[in-house]
């Protein structure tokens, strides 16, 4: 798709996203990471910051009752459909300074260039800065976005905040077996629940390959495996292992594929080891499809800016994947990241989001019919 942009209204205030990125990081000290918790004094901090910033813009500033947050340039024509940009500003504990706030100061940034050079949209353009997307600090995903569809239920009110030393995007399962001496104890008498365990990990490792080489994407992780550390001892056969499993992929067949496989591979170990698993409570999120039309202007936009790109699927749940299915037009744009996000070590050269900034730029100034003010 060939758009036109003026030229003033492609370029965003970087030096503005460079001071947003210091300022943020600034607010969490000295500590080794950034923990930015939801409906806590690190996400408000930063919700504080992107406000202040936008008023001082000349943007309309606005919660909802789930106190998701909306930056508002308006365009011309105030009844037309908005366009809106935005992400996240809550963390994992000890997370990166990027994931989610990158895409709100992208949002504020590519707005201050288009108020400096002097361009009005058509219609309204709403920067969103949605509240608890992570799941690690309440046992419940895209509380934010989901209020804002007004689809968060009374009951979740009731829901208190977790232990967020926890990964809790992970289901909380059990292996049952009996403790016993490890030197008194031979092998055909046990009832050992890390080696059953041990046993479901390596079958569905095989079964993930197997998987892959048939065509399926999906990833498989056991994000926690730990033993009860008031029972467990080195000269004792295990009776108990905790653990946590997470399958993702955006197809629902490979999800239930998937699933099939870890139930068979329980079933056996149960029936070789002697143990029980209790698997608990079964949680998942719908997959999500990424609008094509977006997708395609994006693509164009980078091959004009001559940007290295590829489309890839998000493995990582997101706020987008809600929107994406109450009928919204949806596309997430990925800047490459040093060392993945979820870590301390998050990192994001300034060029990069630069560039990845513009290209979303182009394609907000078409879609929002940017034009010189007056």
């Amino acid at each position: 798709m060939d758009i036109k942009i003026p030229a003033a209204a492609a370029e965003p205030d970087v030096p503005l996203a460079q001071q947003l990125r210091s300022d943020n990081e600034a607010l969490h000290g000295a500590a080794h990471g950034i923990t930015r918790d939801t409906y806590g004094a690190g996400e408000q901090r930063a919700h504080e910051l992107m406000a202040s910033t936008a008023r001082r813009l000349g943007l309309e500033v606005s919660t909802d009752a789930a106190l998701n947050l909306y930056l508002t340039l308006p365009g011309r024509d105030r009844a037309a459909p908005a366009l809106m940009t935005g992400s996240h500003l809550d963390s994992v504990p000890r997370g990166g300074n990027y994931d989610g706030a990158a895409g709100v100061v992208a949002g504020l940034s590519i707005l201050a260039g288009w108020i400096a050079a002097g361009m009005q949209p058509q219609c309204d353009v709403t920067v969103m800065g949605v509240r608890a997307e992570e799941s690690a600090w309440f046992p419940l995903s895209y509380i934010g976005s989901k209020s804002a569809f007004g689809l968060l239920g009374a009951d979740a009110l009731e829901i208190l905040r977790l232990d967020t030393r926890r990964s809790l995007r992970y289901r909380h399962a059990q292996v049952l077996g009996n403790y016993a001496h490890s030197g008194a104890t031979p092998r055909s008498h046990r009832h050992d629940a890390v080696a059953a365990l041990a046993e479901v990990i390596a079958r569905l490792q095989q079964d993930w390959a197997q998987m892959e080489a048939q065509g399926h994407e999906l990833t498989l992780t056991f994000g926690q495996v730990y033993t009860d550390a008031q029972q467990a001892d080195i000269s004792k056969v295990s009776g108990q292992v905790s653990f946590g499993v997470d399958v993702r992929s955006r197809s629902v067949d490979s999800l239930q594929r998937m699933e099939r496989h870890l139930l068979d591979a329980v079933a056996a170990a149960e029936q070789k080891h002697g143990v029980r698993f209790a698997l608990g409570e079964r949680t998942g999120s719908q997959p999500a499809h990424m609008d094509a039309a977006l997708q395609d202007e994006l693509q164009a936009a980078a091959e004009r800016l001559r940007l290295a790109h590829r489309r890839l699927p998000s493995g990582a749940g997101h706020d987008a994947a809600l929107f994406a299915n109450q009928g919204i037009p949806t596309a997430m744009l990925f800047i490459r990241n040093g060392n993945g996000s979820h870590n301390p070590d998050e990192a994001m050269a300034l060029d990069d989001f630069a560039a990845g900034t513009r290209a979303l730029a182009q394609v907000m100034a078409a879609r929002a019919g940017l034009a010189p003010k007056g």
